[in-house]
C-alpha cells in the first residue's frame, strides 16, 4: 500500500508519505506565496499515487438530529431538509446514522457534520485540481478517531478522547456507546501555544474537560450521576507527571494512553518521533479510498481518471501474464506432442517390420482372393442383367391382351429401356404430373405413391402404344374398358406404376365423344378414326421382382 496523506490543521499543510506501515517522510507547506509555489511544485513532480486530505479545523460543525424511522425516498427527503436547514450552500457535508432511540417512536439518530469555512481549503484544493493530482477524498480527524477506541478502552459508554495534533490546540471528541456525538478543536492559552508540554498543564487539561462535562449534562447527553472517562493520548514522557497531579473527581476519571504503545499496536515503523498527527495520518491511510467524508465529485475527478488508467494498466499486465502462461502451456504441449509423434513413428516402423516378417507371404493370396470375389460379384450382376430381355415382358403383357374382354384393344408397338431406380422414379413422376396438368380431371387412373427403392438392379421403362376399336361404344363404355385394362396392367407382378399418356377418348371438359352418330362421324376417314382412338401407356418394372416371380412360377410348373 503506497499512500500520500495531506494533513491540514486550518493554517499550514503537511504531507506524509506511507509505504504499508512505514513512514517514508514528511514535509510542511506554509500558506503564503512561497508555500503555495512549493506545494504546486511538489504535486507536479511527486509520483502519481492515491492522495488523501485529512482535515482538523475549528470550522467543523457537528449536529445531532432525530428523524422518523423511514427508508428509501422518504428518508432521503428528510435528510435533505435537515441539510438545507443547517448547511445550505455548503458543499462539504457528511451524514451518518448513529443509531435509534430506545423509547417512544424509536426515531433514527442522525449525525450531521460540515466544513463551514470554504476559504480555508479553497487555495489548496485549487492547486490539487490545477496539478491534476489524484485526490481520493477529504477525511475528518474526529470521524476517524473511532478507530482508536478498541485500542484504548473496552468501556465505550461515555468516552472523551483528547489528543494534541498541533501546538496551538487539542482535539476533544466525545463518544457515547461507541458513536461520535460531538467534537471540537480547543485552542490553548496564548502563553502555552508554543511549548510541547502545554497538554500537561493542569489549567489547559482540566478547564476544557470541565466545560465539555457541563455541556453534556445540561444537554442530557449523559446523566448527572454518569462518569465521564477521559482518555488522554500523550507521549510516554508526560504520563508520570500527569499521574501525579490526580485530576480525577467523582464524575470525571482520567486515563493516560502512551502514544508509543499505540504505534506498536498498529505496527507503525517509526522509531524517532511519536506524534499524534503521524498516528492520525496512518489511520487515514488505512481508510477505504472510495468512502471519504466530505469530497465532492469535482475534487475527485482526477482520482477517477487515475483509477481508470490503473485498471487499464493492470488489465494489460494480467493479459500479458495470461498470454505468457498460454504460450508456455502451448510450448509444453507442443513438446509433448512431438515426443508422442516420435514414439508413434518408432511404433509404426516396428509394426511395418513385423508385418513384413509375418504377413508378407500372405499378401499375394489375400490380393488374389479379393480379385476373385469382385469377379464373382460381377458375374452374378451380369447374369441378372442378362435375364432382363424383352421376351420376359411379352409373356406378362400377353396375359392381359389375350383376355377376351380386351379383344378390341390393339397393340402397335412396345419399347423398353433400362434406368436406375431413382431415374425411373423421376421419369414416372414427371410424366404423371404432365398428364394431370393437361387434363381437368384424372378419373381414369389413380395416383400410386412411389416407394424409394434401394435395389442395386437396373429397372425398366416399357412404352405401349396402340388403338381401341370404338365402333359401337359410347364414352362411358370406353372409359370403363380402359380403366379395367389399366388395372390389369397395374396387377402384373413387378409393375411399379402405370401412367397413361393418352386415352382413346378426350376427357377434358367441354369435349364430346368422337364416335357418336353424327354427320361428323360420316365425314371422318378410317385413318382419322384410328388416330383419334390411339392410346399411349408407360409402365415401370422392377427387374428384381420379375426375376423372382418368374423363378417361382417355373418352380411350381
Amino acid at each position: 500500500m503506497n499512500r500520500r496523506v495531506f494533513y491540514f490543521s486550518g493554517y499550514r499543510m503537511k504531507v506524509f508519505e506511507w509505504l504499508h506501515n512505514e513512514l517514508l517522510g514528511s514535509c510542511t507547506f506554509e500558506p503564503d506565496d512561497e508555500g503555495f509555489a512549493n506545494f504546486s511544485f511538489y504535486l507536479k513532480n511527486a509520483s502519481p499515487v492515491p492522495s488523501q486530505l485529512l482535515v482538523d479545523i475549528v470550522e467543523e460543525d457537528f449536529r445531532r438530529e432525530l428523524i422518523p424511522h423511514v427508508t428509501g425516498a422518504d428518508h432521503k427527503t428528510l435528510v435533505t431538509r435537515l441539510v438545507d436547514r443547517h448547511y445550505r450552500d455548503e458543499p462539504f457535508v457528511h451524514i451518518e446514522k448513529i443509531g435509534r432511540e430506545k423509547q417512544g417512536r424509536k426515531d433514527d439518530r442522525i449525525l450531521l457534520s460540515a466544513l463551514t469555512n470554504q476559504r480555508l481549503l479553497k487555495p489548496w484544493l485549487d492547486l490539487f485540481r490545477h496539478c491534476e493530482s489524484p485526490l481520493a477524498g477529504i477525511w475528518s480527524v474526529p470521524l476517524i478517531s473511532k478507530k482508536l477506541l478498541p485500542l484504548i478502552t473496552k468501556n465505550n459508554q461515555n468516552v472523551l478522547l483528547l489528543s494534541r495534533l498541533i501546538l496551538t490546540a487539542q482535539r476533544e471528541t466525545f463518544f457515547k456507546d461507541g458513536e461520535l456525538l460531538l467534537s471540537r478543536q480547543a485552542k490553548f492559552e496564548r502563553d502555552n501555544r508554543e511549548t510541547d508540554n502545554a497538554l500537561v498543564a493542569p489549567e489547559s487539561l482540566t478547564s476544557g474537560v470541565m466545560q465539555i462535562h457541563t455541556f453534556l449534562t445540561n444537554q442530557r447527553i449523559i446523566g448527572f450521576n454518569d462518569v465521564l472517562n477521559v482518555y488522554c493520548i500523550v507521549p510516554s514522557d508526560f504520563i508520570p507527571s500527569l499521574s501525579s497531579k490526580r485530576f480525577d473527581s467523582e464524575k470525571i476519571k482520567y486515563h493516560y494512553v502512551d502514544l508509543e504503545s499505540i504505534f506498536k499496536q498498529f505496527n507503525i515503523k517509526e522509531k524517532n518521533q511519536y506524534h499524534a498527527d503521524i498516528l492520525y495520518s496512518y489511520i487515514c491511510a488505512k481508510m477505504p479510498l472510495l468512502t471519504d467524508h466530505y469530497a465532492t465529485k469535482k475534487e475527485k475527478v482526477f482520482f477517477y481518471r487515475y483509477l481508470i488508467s490503473k485498471s487499464i494498466h493492470i488489465g494489460a499486465v494480467i493479459g500479458s501474464i495470461f498470454l505468457l502462461i498460454i504460450s508456455g502451456l502451448l510450448f509444453l504441449n507442443t513438446k509433448e506432442l512431438n515426443q508422442k509423434h516420435a514414439l508413434l513413428d518408432a511404433n509404426r516402423e516396428l509394426l511395418q517390420k513385423r508385418y513384413a516378417h509375418d504377413f508378407a507371404p500372405l499378401e499375394q493370396p489375400l490380393t488374389d482372393s479379393s480379385s476373385i470375389q469382385a469377379s464373382v460379384e460381377f458375374a452374378n450382376k451380369l447374369s441378372t442383367e442378362t435375364d432382363n430381355s424383352p421376351e420376359i415382358y411379352f409373356s406378362l403383357l400377353s396375359s392381359v391382351f389375350s383376355q377376351r374382354y380386351f379383344s378390341d384393344i390393339h397393340l402397335d408397338s412396345l419399347n423398353w429401356k433400362k434406368y436406375s431406380a431413382s431415374e425411373l422414379s423421376q421419369i414416372l413422376t414427371t410424366q404423371q404430373a404432365s398428364v394431370a396438368e393437361a387434363t381437368a380431371t384424372n378419373a381414369f387412373q389413380e395416383e400410386v405413391p412411389l416407394e424409394e427403392s434401394a435395389s442395386e438392379y437396373m429397372q425398366v421403362l416399357v412404352s405401349l402404344s396402340g388403338y381401341l376399336d370404338t365402333k359401337g361404344r359410347d364414352y362411358r363404355s370406353v372409359n370403363q374398358l380402359m380403366n379395367r385394362f389399366i388395372g390389369q396392367l397395374q396387377a402384373i407382378p413387378g409393375v411399379i406404376r402405370v401412367v397413361v399418356l393418352k386415352m382413346p377418348v378426350d376427357v377434358r371438359p367441354g369435349r364430346s365423344f368422337a364416335d357418336e352418330k353424327s354427320v361428323k362421324k360420316d365425314l371422318k376417314s378410317q385413318d382419322q378414326e384410328k388416330i383419334e382412338s390411339e392410346y399411349q401407356i408407360i409402365m415401370g418394372f422392377d427387374l428384381h421382382s420379375i426375376v423372382d416371380f418368374t423363378a417361382a412360377t417355373e418352380g411350381e410348373l
